[in-house]
């Protein structure tokens, strides 16, 4: 990201940085409290602000921050732990790089979940790996999880109108955070992937191409 970000700067000018005016208004309260918003930034504030607009008091909102300061910094040091001393080898290079992708979303000031189209080169990535050598059973559950949760809000929206579900405080909680669930089902899946071992598939069960 930095060095895509140095070489745009080079290219372009100054004005490629413009887009950051905009930080400041898209992670104000209001888009940060919208359940669809899956940063690390929004899932911690919307734990601290109370229901309605009332604010925190000083000292609650400093320890908010302080908060998502840690859990970003944890999320980053677990990332590059995972990936820091990986063997020179494709398919483990391949998830240490999807797991810095799911990183990225959920260590950006805002985050959709339009953002999860990324959450493409992860599945694929894993699926290749599963493919060739395996993949840990955990990692496996998880992803495929995360991967049918992924397809499965509308007709779980639907279903909620239809049978009138949105009064059921428990589903209204988990419908709230539905995209921070898959995504971190998708970030546990890469991690356990990259760190877990795994035993080479046998021959008689490789496909084809393999």
């Amino acid at each position: 990201m930095a060095l895509i970000g140095f070489v745009t700067l080079w290219r372009v000018g100054p004005v490629a940085w413009s887009f950051t005016e905009a930080i400041p208004f898209l992670t104000n309260r209001f888009w940060l409290s919208d359940p669809d918003n899956i940063s690390i930034n929004a899932v911690v504030s919307r734990i601290f602000w109370p229901h309605g607009d009332l604010p925190l008091t000083p000292a609650a909102d400093a320890v908010r921050r302080v908060v998502i300061a840690l859990a970003e910094l944890g999320v980053f040091a677990v990332t590059a732990r995972a990936t820091g001393r990986l063997e020179a080898e494709s398919e483990r290079r391949w998830q240490a790089f999807s797991l810095w992708m799911i990183a990225m979303i959920v260590l950006s000031p805002t985050a959709f979940p339009n953002y999860l189209i990324i959450l493409a080169v992860p599945f694929t990535a894993l699926a290749r790996t599963a493919t060739r050598r395996g993949v840990p059973a955990r990692a496996a559950r998880a992803a495929l999880a995360s991967y049918v949760l992924a397809f499965s809000h509308q007709p779980l929206m639907f279903f909620e109108r239809v049978f009138d579900l949105s009064s059921t405080s428990m589903v209204d909680r988990v419908a709230k955070e539905y995209w921070v669930l898959v995504v971190l089902l998708a970030y546990l899946a890469s991690y356990w992937n990259v760190t877990g071992d795994r035993a080479p598939i046998p021959a008689a069960q490789r496909l084809p191409s393999q």
